[in-house]
């Protein structure tokens, strides 16, 4: 969960509204659309160990799958499965992500507005992401205390570290952008 999180530490009542709107939008999107690798047998050839696994699938499609698992349950998943949509769960995990990360710094919470998101803006957005190698909105340098410099002391001569804390060149929050529409969860998330 710290991949989508960051390393922040978070308090309060806003926090927790934040995460909760983070959490779905996370259990949905990796259940029904992240693929993953299952480990099917692993057998050791002396010092080598080899590895075989399945062909990547979401959690799903495993259940539905499954041959435990009850029909009904499994038209359930599917009515779930079709009524979801990649792109507004990926708007609104950014969302709260981005949300997270002003609590963090001591902003309030705003209600969700719910609103048609914008494919193109959200597209375009997707792409400058990429190209600034941006992981999440919560891996921002702004706020985190990082090593600045190493020194050596003592007659020992261990080295110890001295924090600094990372400032951005517009730290103020008024100049911040607007945050984004976001969705309400979880049946606005759904196609239309």
């Amino acid at each position: 969960m710290r991949k989508a999180l960051g390393e922040q530490r978070f308090e309060g009542t806003g926090a927790v509204q934040c995460l909760a709107r983070l959490y779905t939008a996370l259990r949905y999107f990796v259940n029904f659309f992240q693929t993953s690798f299952k480990l099917a047998e692993k057998a050791r050839d002396g010092s080598t160990v080899h590895r075989r696994y399945l062909a990547p699938a979401t959690p799903c499609e495993r259940l539905l799958e499954h041959s435990a698992i009850p029909t009904a349950t499994k038209v359930r998943l599917r009515e779930v499965a079709e009524m979801l949509d990649p792109i507004r769960l990926l708007e609104e995990v950014r969302a709260a992500q981005t949300q997270l990360e002003t609590v963090s710094r001591g902003g309030s919470v705003s209600a969700p507005r719910s609103g048609e998101p914008d494919l193109v803006r959200f597209l375009a957005n997707l792409s400058m992401a990429v190209c600034d190698e941006e992981t999440s909105a919560t891996r921002s340098p702004v706020g985190l205390v990082a090593p600045a410099a190493v020194s050596v002391s003592g007659p020992n001569l261990k080295p110890t570290m001295t924090n600094a804390k990372v400032e951005s060149p517009s730290a103020d929050p008024a100049a911040s952008t607007p945050s984004k529409p976001s969705l309400p969860l979880p049946p606005e998330i759904v196609r239309r």
